[in-house]
């Protein structure tokens, strides 16, 4: 399962590897630019459309990523690839698993690509010192759960197209449309399941946002049980998709 582990993260890295390239391209161009003396106009026009390309870029590797995530799983059980994997000593399971596995840690690097590009940003915007007065000083609370959050979302949106990818396939076929269908369907339910629960749990929601001596805290806590309500969503994903993938995997 290792192998199979690294050698699928070898391939998503290589499809993915030319978006970041000019990801990072465009930020170092944009952080050169503002690094610059106050200039002329149209170096602060220019400052403005690359920051706008680089959450352009950003927004960009992201979907491609979650697609690759989406593709693997489906040339790996059920697509192209699936025959010469399946002629390894591993179950659909362990398959599966090295497709989490790769999403996972995929996740993991982007995040620590964003990490280093926001404090390298923030040594010429003062970033971090405008954060910690907004949130009182609970900056590193603030982050640490908003990477909770932002891991567990992010690990949703795949599941969720697992979901669709596992539930779309029958016997001999796969019908892309179906499978579209009930990924979407799986995040949409989701996403009103996941604001249900918020309100649920803070039935005062609107008059705490509106307190502003406790709106650091009132952050802090609400993007802690958003991360914990896609967290029980993940888990409930992979469980199901284990479940159809270990039932009825067939590959065509």
């Amino acid at each position: 399962m290792i192998r199979l582990t690294v050698h699928l993260l070898k391939k998503l890295m290589a499809a993915i590897l030319p978006i970041v390239i000019v990801f990072v391209a465009v930020f170092a161009l944009w952080f050169w630019l503002v690094s610059l003396p106050a200039g002329s106009g149209l170096v602060s026009l220019l400052s403005h459309v690359l920051l706008l390309g680089v959450f352009c870029c950003g927004a960009a590797l992201l979907f491609y990523l979650l697609l690759q995530l989406w593709l693997m799983l489906q040339n790996s059980i059920y697509g192209s690839q699936a025959y010469l994997i399946r002629t390894l000593p591993l179950g659909r399971r362990q398959i599966y698993g090295a497709c989490l596995i790769n999403a996972l840690v995929s996740l993991v690097l982007l995040v620590g690509l964003f990490a280093l590009m926001i404090l390298i940003a923030g040594t010429k915007a003062d970033l971090l010192e405008t954060l910690n007065l907004v949130l009182d000083g609970q900056t590193p609370q603030m982050i640490a759960v908003l990477i909770l959050e932002v891991v567990f979302q992010w690990l949703f949106y795949v599941c969720s197209g697992y979901v669709g990818i596992c539930f779309g396939h029958r016997k001999g076929s796969s019908d892309r449309v179906e499978m579209t269908g009930i990924g979407i369907a799986c995040v949409m339910v989701g996403q009103a399941l996941g604001i249900g629960l918020v309100f649920a749990l803070n039935p005062q929601l609107a008059s705490k946002i509106d307190s502003s001596p406790a709106l650091s805290s009132t952050f802090i806590t609400l993007v802690a049980q958003i991360a914990v309500i896609y967290g029980l969503f993940d888990l409930a994903c992979i469980l199901l998709c284990g479940w159809r993938i270990r039932k009825a995997a067939d590959v065509e």
